[in-house]
């Protein structure tokens, strides 16, 4: 018998091997790769936003964040503004073609999902995304998640 922190630690290390197979350029993300989506998601949820909040919001480094913001901006999909008060400050935001973009990616993303569990029950479908958050809101919580730590 396993005892059951083993079976959960094997599942999460296939859980992150099946995760990274998928191709980075999934046809889902069409104009915006995985990682530009993530900054596209954080700025549709946290509003305009400098380099180092999203940085800090989404605890991946400056270089980073820069490399995809230029990559969404060159796309039309972020626009860049100086911060009021101060013009060393760029704050970023979405544009309306990047919010139709992102509105996109996150149909085909649910599609996918949907695909992946649709012989599930609802309720498992729950328990499993709470679980998820628990998970995730504990990795947050120790600081693992988190760059300044």
């Amino acid at each position: 018998m396993r005892y059951p922190i083993i079976e959960l630690e094997d599942q999460l290390a296939v859980f992150t091997t099946r995760l990274s197979s998928v191709p980075r350029h999934s046809p889902v993300y069409g104009q915006i790769d995985r990682f530009g989506f993530v900054v596209a998601s954080a700025l549709s949820e946290n509003g305009p936003s400098t380099t180092d909040e999203l940085a800090g919001l989404l605890s991946l480094d400056r270089s980073t964040i820069t490399t995809q913001l230029a990559m969404l901006t060159g796309r039309e999909f972020v626009a860049g503004a100086v911060r009021p008060g101060r013009p060393d400050v760029t704050v970023f935001d979405l544009t309306p073609s990047g919010k139709a973009e992102l509105q996109r990616v996150n149909s085909g993303r649910s599609r996918q999902i949907a695909d992946l569990v649709g012989d599930w029950n609802q309720r498992d479908i729950r328990t499993f995304a709470d679980l998820l958050g628990r998970f995730n809101q504990s990795i947050i919580q120790r600081g693992d998640g988190d760059p300044a730590h």
